[in-house]
């Protein structure tokens, strides 16, 4: 083989030295985009990428039983533009036009700020143009719009047009809760986790048909703008439904005001109360005070002596002992093995009803342990066949399964817990698990789940109702029932609530005072209880009353809790016309239609549409006056001043409050109810941004 020449192997290296450097090049090239100027490229690609941007849905609305609005999100919205897009070619006369839609601007949004003039608008886009910058806020950032102020943008000269021809760019913007009612209810209600997570009550149970659907938008990244390729109009975001619950306002707000007087007047940390139909098992009131807890419903503790209903109700049904039998109670003392239990009062013999008026422990725990002694599991499956060991099945997520010992537990169950159980210890309930259990005795034995949601809807038509679970179509005997109903008139007749005895305003109930257990041992301190229903002789109300830890002279539940179940009834019996006769309705040829102060025309047209009655007319602004024309319903224009106060009595809450926030006034509700009567700042007055306005509902 020939020897290759010096000359050809010299040029095969270099070419081969060529390769390797070009390779090392490119290698080093990548290396340093990769690690050196990734952002810079990344932020390049970036600023001319089209993606899709998450729309939030607006949040529906939770309302009271009489359509109140108990929570309601409204949305808000930024406002920019792209001056960029507007051609001279799309308009005739392009400066004479601007100029058009700088006064519109000044005429609508001079009184939010004095700054905001046509030429202080007309310098603005000028400059922007001039600079060829693709997204100016004619308006500070943190003004916020409503969907009505961005409608209205939409009407005007340029910003008419798409957004690739007007150049208008709506940006929506998430926003708080607004309770109306402040913290009224508001545990029950639920709280969200920075703003945005429910983390209990009906937010967080109904989240799924509160929430609503996130829409997407299609945008560009231009310099640091996204830029909407779509308007948002037509984003497919679909807004949550509303959630219609059984509270009324009114009672809610009785029922608190009677807790938190309590609370306060006796020093006590907490104070619980709910109000239930009897025959639907809705919920009218469900109070927490103070509202950081929902103890109602999710606060498990010993009920005491109103567990005696249940013990009473289970030796009637055996059937081995009657309402008039005697008891030995040994003047208040007996001892149980090697544990002695107290009564409050010394007595000898007393008959099952007098043990039961005066809540003797004595009296109701000898013959549970005499009968049952051996046999205990036969008492547990007695209470379990009436129910109380049963959940009430609240709507709320997040409610415990009653406890109880069991003679199967044996590290627990020993020789003394049988007595005790028969007077409430050794067994947990929340307050609306007795109370659900009271309310089916008042229903004549029939056990139903308690209502809170009624029905989730959408623009006022509902898409899915709910009814109350019946637990136990029959608790006990029909002639059970009977007896227990009148002992617990009785206790408030004659026994440990005679204090709150009325005869125009009969109640039956049973009180509780049981020592809180604190780190393993029973404390000094107590819980004070009242379970009842009224009228006593054909129940409509069921209720409870806890109050945790109150201090002095008054800690027995007839002392502390009773009283407040009164003072509920009081107002219900006041209120409610079931316990009034009725009267005949007066005769009438004239069909009247339902008209409203001002209101928001599309909400106004939603109703009468669902209602099938006719408007053939419309008026030219949002908000309307109403008013009856024989069959049909005609609407004349509520027209608003820019810069002067409008006239809000008479309108509902939802629509002020949206006005209000048109006008960039800071809105404080006083009183409760859904229709404005006063408002802090006279109509036709000068009105400046963030100033304050009460507004009075009733």
């Amino acid at each position: 083989m020939s020897k290759v020449p010096d000359k050809i192997l010299k040029r095969t290296y270099l070419v081969f030295l060529m390769f390797v450097f070009f390779a090392i090049t490119v290698v080093g090239r990548v290396i340093y985009i990769q690690f050196f100027q990734y952002k810079k490229w990344e932020e390049r690609a970036r600023k001319t990428t089209r993606y899709l941007k998450k729309i939030p849905a607006t949040r529906g609305s939770i309302i009271a039983n009489n359509d109140e609005i108990l929570a309601i999100t409204l949305p808000f919205y930024r406002v920019a533009i792209d001056p960029t897009t507007i051609n001279a070619h799309d308009y005739p006369v392009l400066d004479d036009t601007l100029k058009k839609l700088c006064k519109l601007l000044e005429k609508n949004f001079h009184s939010v700020d004095s700054i905001y003039t046509a030429s202080y608008f007309y310098k603005k886009i000028k400059k922007a143009r001039a600079i060829n910058d693709h997204h100016i806020y004619l308006f500070s950032p943190k003004h916020k719009f409503t969907i009505r102020q961005v409608k209205l943008l939409k009407t005007f000269p340029i910003l008419r047009n798409s957004p690739f021809k007007g150049g208008l760019i709506v940006e929506k913007i998430n926003n708080k809760r607004f309770h109306p009612f402040g913290n009224l209810a508001r545990i029950t209600l639920g709280i969200f986790k920075e703003d945005t997570i429910p983390v209990n009550g009906i937010e967080y149970s109904f989240n799924r048909y509160l929430r609503g659907k996130d829409g997407y938008m299609v945008v560009q990244k231009v310099a640091n703008t996204e830029i909407p390729i779509s308007d948002f109009e037509y984003s497919n975001a679909k807004d949550g439904y509303d959630v219609k619950t059984t509270l009324d306002v009114n009672i809610q707000d009785i029922a608190h005001q009677a807790v938190k007087k309590a609370v306060e007047e006796t020093n006590a940390k907490f104070g619980v109360a709910i109000v239930m139909e009897v025959s639907t098992g809705k919920i009218k009131a469900l109070v927490n005070y103070p509202e950081v807890y929902n103890k109602a419903v999710a606060g498990r503790s010993e009920p005491g002596s109103t567990f005696k209903i249940a013990t009473v109700l289970a030796m009637l049904e055996e059937g081995f002992i009657d309402l008039k039998d005697s008891i030995e109670t040994f003047e208040g003392a007996y001892r149980y093995y090697d544990k002695w239990m107290y009564d409050v009062g010394k007595y000898k013999k007393i008959t099952l009803q007098k043990a039961f008026e005066i809540s003797s422990n004595i009296g109701i725990s000898l013959p549970v342990f005499r009968y049952f002694e051996k046999k205990p599991e036969k008492f547990i499956e007695r209470l379990d066949k009436m129910g109380i060991l049963e959940p009430s099945y609240c709507q709320l997520i997040g409610e415990p399964k009653p406890y109880i010992i069991t003679p199967d537990n044996r590290k627990m169950w020993n020789k003394v817990t049988l007595p005790w159980l028969a007077i409430g210890y050794n067994v947990k309930l929340t307050p609306l698990q007795l109370l659900t259990f009271v309310n089916g005795i008042a229903n004549n034995g029939k056990l139903i789940s308690p209502l809170l949601v009624e029905s989730v809807q959408e623009n006022g038509k509902k898409i899915k109702t709910f009814k109350p679970k019946v637990i136990r179509e029959k608790m006990a005997s029909e002639k059970s029932i009977e007896k227990i109903k009148f002992l617990m008139e009785n206790v408030v007749k004659n026994g440990t609530a005679k204090n709150i005895y009325d005869p125009n305003l009969p109640i039956a109930g049973k009180t509780g005072t049981v020592k809180v257990l604190k780190n393993g041992k029973y404390s000094n301190k107590y819980r004070a209880s009242f379970v009842g229903y009224f009228p006593a002789d054909n129940p409509k109300y069921s209720c409870i009353v806890v109050i945790y830890e109150p201090e002095g002279e008054k800690v027995y539940g007839g002392q502390v809790a009773a009283p407040v179940l009164k003072e509920i009834a009081q107002y219900l019996y006041s209120m409610d016309m079931r316990f009034a006769k009725p009267k005949p309705a007066p005769k009438s040829k004239i069909i009247k239609l339902p008209i409203t102060s001002p209101v928001y025309q599309q909400n106004a047209e939603n109703v009468y549409n669902e209602l099938n009655i006719s408007t053939p007319t419309q008026a030219l602004t949002d908000y309307v006056w109403t008013f009856q024309d024989g069959k049909i319903i005609r609407y004349k224009p509520y027209e608003i001043e820019p810069g002067q106060m409008p006239d809000l009595t008479g309108m509902n809450l939802r629509d002020a409050i949206a006005l209000a926030e048109d006008l960039k006034l800071k809105v404080i509700i006083k009183k409760y109810g859904h229709k404005v009567y006063k408002q802090s700042i006279p109509p036709g007055s000068f009105i400046r941004k963030g100033k304050k306005l009460y507004l009075y509902l009733k």
